[in-house]
């Protein structure tokens, strides 16, 4: 059997970085021994009543929590988010995460009931044959991208860069880049071609 491995996001130490110096003792000394073994029988997963079943919390003392990411198979758990209890209950509960199949990246994003307001509050009706800002790129080009499901209507309404800002704060990270480099001109085979290029940081799983 594998051994477990342990990655902290980038999520994860940007929260970090907002406790108090106290607190982030704690922390550290709670990640030390997550990271020797995220399996052991006396951590208590958790669930949280979220869009996301994978979604755990951990205690780290009275006040806060980690938010982790348990697989339903593999071996690689995630510290996702940190923060005081309700916070972090708040922040995990409509997220999700995924793993795109094509390029490996982790992908988070957050679960709309509706289209995100910026998408539902267009400007009138557009003619017909008004052109939208990503006419030229099929649908299966934005599942490979790893557009969300849910996204998708709110994708191929976008009319202009303001739009797709405007959406941006809703969609993963890698799949906000995309869309910025389709729209700016780049066939979806240089796109792929720039994501696909080595990252100059990637993720600590030490």
């Amino acid at each position: 059997m594998a051994t477990a491995q342990v990655a902290i996001s980038a999520d994860f130490l940007k929260a970090f970085s907002r406790l108090p110096k106290a607190q982030q003792k704690k922390v550290r000394e709670f990640t030390e021994k997550f990271r020797q073994n995220p399996t052991a029988s006396g951590l208590n997963y958790e669930k949280i009543n979220g869009v996301d079943p994978k979604v755990r919390s951990l205690r780290i003392d009275q006040t806060y929590r980690a938010i982790v990411v348990k697989p339903p198979e593999g071996d690689v758990f995630l510290c996702a988010w940190v923060d005081h209890h309700d916070e972090a209950y708040a922040w995990a509960k409509k997220k999700r995460f995924e793993i795109n199949p094509h390029f490996g990246h982790l992908q988070v994003y957050e679960v709309q009931e509706q289209a995100p307001e910026p998408i539902l509050e267009a400007a009138p009706p557009a003619e017909p044959d008004e052109p939208r800002l990503l006419d030229g790129v099929s649908d299966e080009e934005l599942e490979v991208f790893g557009v969300p499901p849910a996204l998708f209507p709110s994708v191929r309404g976008l009319r202009d860069q303001k739009d797709l800002k405007d959406l941006e704060p809703y969609l993963p990270a890698d799949v906000a880049d995309a869309l910025y480099l389709l729209s700016g001109g780049m066939t979806a085979e240089e796109v792929i071609e720039e994501l696909c290029r080595p990252a100059k940081t990637q993720v600590d799983t030490q």
